[in-house]
């Protein structure tokens, strides 16, 4: 038998030590709730022994509200308990401070790639170039080299797409067969430019464009900064000790756009996939782009008298990652909501992104892929149909910590730490980062 709360029983306390003629009623209130522990129905008298005794009639009624109180009390419990095994405490995390790409030095990433089919020069129509750059969004990387090329932008083609603020190696595939020189004058002109572009070689000349399904993985050489000493020492003990690390794989900021660059990216694809083009056009401008490519946009706005032209005009290369941005966020969400139901989480407020709920305990059991329904634009006819979008949930990869040293780039006696390691093609090595980071508090 459940026992009785004690606001249960200074409720019943009062009425009895007012109830009329009830005497010495107050020295009994411990018997009172030892019987109201075996049960309210246990006080109750005799039926033939209520109406001889007024005290009894007032007691029995007394009684019986105790009883319907205790009763809505039991209901309440049983209703809580479901709630909180249905509904798993989670507890308010924040990530520790720290600096990443203070310089861009600091985030070096190269793209492991499947090599394309190669074919004789004579044949091909695709020129394969590896590119390195820094202080650019690959779809400025790939409008420059579009207008160098005299091309279109939709005839220059990446696998992927990599950090603006970094060091960063990539293929791109251009639709037109190159040779040395015109390599040569390509970067003569990035350079008096002030473009941090260069074209180390040609890998090679084929039929296809890059695409995504091309790209395998990203190589990661990543300096951590403006650490607390101690901070510093737990992380690289714990990659001394655990060779392998396992982290939650929501897709993170870059998917969504920062701040101080292209953003708005999943409002875009939400309104291109309503064939709201206004809205869409609208968001493209505060999007972070630079004056230059709002001019061009304003100015095909002027040209063609319509929202919808101006941006398959001036964004054809993009339109498509708008669309992904807004899937990758519904995928969020839904993985968010799975790691919600288990039973020991952290809320973690992950900037430009929001809150995500992560696991505490490592053998958590989650889906080894995550599958949602989508929606996607074949942007030829305009026409919508439904997809499948699938990913996996929990990415377990090699992690090695290089050195660790005093970071001269930070007042204060603070320190930094190198780390390297690979992920698969769509992963984030910033979420990675900032898991470890919780980690290891």
């Amino acid at each position: 038998m459940m026992p009785v709360p004690s606001s249960m029983v200074s409720y019943v306390s009062p009425r009895l030590k007012t109830a009329p003629q009830a005497g010495g009623f107050e020295r009994h209130l411990p018997k009172l709730t030892f019987l109201l522990n075996l049960g309210p129905e246990a006080l109750l008298p005799a039926p033939e022994n209520v109406q001889k005794f007024p005290l009894l009639q007032d007691c029995v009624s007394i009684l019986k509200n105790v009883n319907a109180q205790v009763q809505n009390f039991r209901r309440s419990s049983m209703l809580l308990n479901q709630s909180l095994v249905q509904s798993p405490v989670q507890r308010l995390v924040s990530i520790p401070a720290f600096a990443l790409k203070t310089v861009n030095a600091d985030f070096v990433v190269e793209e492991i790639y499947l090599s394309p089919r190669l074919t004789p020069q004579e044949i091909a129509t695709q020129t394969y170039l590896w590119i390195a750059k820094e202080d650019l969004t690959t779809f400025e990387l790939l409008r420059l080299l579009a207008h160098s090329f005299h091309l279109n932008e939709t005839q220059v083609s990446a696998a992927g797409l990599k950090d603006e603020q970094a060091i960063s190696r990539q293929l791109v595939s251009v639709a037109k067969i190159l040779a040395a020189a015109d390599i040569d004058r390509a970067n003569a002109e990035f350079a008096r430019q002030n473009r941090i572009i260069l074209i180390e070689n040609i890998l090679g000349y084929g039929l296809d464009p890059v695409a995504p399904q091309m790209l395998h993985g990203n190589k990661f050489t990543l300096t951590l900064r403006d650490l607390q000493p101690d901070l510093a020492q737990r992380l690289e003990g714990y990659l001394a000790a655990n060779k392998f690390f396992s982290f939650i794989n929501y897709y993170d900021e870059q998917r969504f756009g920062l701040p101080n660059s292209i953003h708005n990216t999943a409002q875009i694809g939400q309104a291109l996939l309503a064939n709201n083009w206004e809205t869409a056009y609208r968001e493209y401008l505060r999007s972070g782009i630079p004056n230059d490519e709002i001019s061009r946009a304003e100015a095909a706005l002027a040209e063609t008298g319509s929202v919808e032209a101006a941006l398959r005009t001036v964004a054809a290369s993009r339109l498509g990652f708008f669309v992904a941005a807004h899937q990758s966020r519904l995928w969020n969400q839904s993985l968010n909501q799975t790691i919600a139901q288990l039973p020991e989480t952290i809320q973690v407020d992950f900037p430009h992104v929001g809150s995500l709920t992560l696991p505490t305990q490592p053998t958590a059991p989650l889906p080894a892929l995550l599958s949602i329904e989508v929606v996607k634009k074949d942007w030829r006819t305009g026409l919508t149909y439904p997809d499948v979008k699938t990913r996996p949930a929990l990415i377990t990869v090699p992690v090695y910590g290089l050195n660790r040293f005093a970071d001269d780039l930070h007042p204060g006696h603070r320190q930094a730490i190198t780390l390297a390691f690979c992920l698969p093609t769509g992963c984030y090595a910033t979420m990675l980062i900032k898991q470890l980071v919780l980690a290891v508090l």
